[in-house]
């Protein structure tokens, strides 16, 4: 009787010690996966947007070179509220405007399509949603996005899509400005720790504008201001969240896809980077 006692506590106690084992087990491998996950992440591009400013130009004084935000028309404007005292303003006919910038706009009018290009040797990315070659509207250098990447090296950027959701008020329907692949602009190894990218619109008498605000909070704001870190109980924008949908390459040529979100929190704009 008392071997059997004995033989029975022993397999018990085997049995346990097994089961502790496994569960051991089981919970090291769960984190020696989890690190072999981060490890993975780590050798992955992961760039950030890390301020949006907006710097106001000056109606007389501006020229379109100093990468602060001005209107550009083409064509005759049917729009009451459109800054013009406001803002320096130019007629696509000016001689000063870089030759070749107002053909490139009109060949991408047709469909609404975002894509990369170079002002005065300074990044783009220009989202276009105009209908009529003969009269549109560029707001030029809106914005300025720096973005530092914390991971593996980018060495080229294509975007393949950017999604625009407009507050509910305005009761406009939501938009996706399609990019192509084959639009690169390259990236240095500096620009992975700093890299500005100027933001472009084109539209048609400002219908369905990220840009338009009225004139009362446009002539109240700052005369520059990063829009990250800027407080506003009441969105002054015609959207609540953009998403930037971007083709990241390492140096070894391997293709990364990121999607940047910047969304009204209801005090503030956050900006936030998830891997698709």
């Amino acid at each position: 009787m008392t071997e059997n006692l004995t033989e029975w506590i022993a397999i018990i106690i085997s049995i346990l010690s097994l089961l502790i084992s496994f569960f051991v087990m089981t919970k090291n491998y769960k984190f020696q996966q989890e690190q072999m996950n981060e490890l993975s992440r780590q050798k992955l591009p992961n760039l950030k947007i890390i301020s949006i400013d907006i710097t106001k130009s000056h109606p007389t004084e501006t020229k379109i070179s100093d990468n602060s935000y001005i209107r550009i028309y083409n064509g005759k404007s049917n729009v009451k509220n459109e800054l013009k005292n406001l803002i320096a303003t130019f007629d696509a006919s000016d001689l000063s405007i870089e030759p070749g910038f107002i053909q490139e706009v009109k060949s991408h009018i047709d469909k609404p399509n975002v894509y990369f290009t170079y002002y005065n040797e300074k990044p783009h990315l220009v989202a276009n949603h105009a209908t009529n070659q003969n009269s549109f509207i560029v707001d030029h250098s809106n914005a300025k996005m720096t973005f530092h990447n914390y991971g593996a090296i980018i060495s080229a950027i294509s975007i393949e899509s950017l999604n625009v959701y407009y507050k509910e008020k305005m009761n406009y329907k939501d938009l996706t400005f399609f990019g192509n692949k084959e639009n690169i602009i390259t990236i240095s190894p500096d620009d992975n720790e700093k890299f500005e990218l100027f933001f472009d619109e084109v539209t048609t008498n400002l219908i369905n504008s990220l840009c338009q605000i009225s004139d009362d909070i446009y002539e109240k704001a700052s005369e520059s201001f990063d829009l990250l870190k800027t407080r506003m109980y009441d969105n002054m924008l015609t959207y609540d969240k953009l998403e930037l949908n971007l083709i990241c390459w390492d140096m070894y040529n391997n293709e990364t896809k990121l999607r940047i979100t910047i969304e009204y929190n209801g005090t503030f704009f956050v900006s936030s980077t998830t891997f698709l």
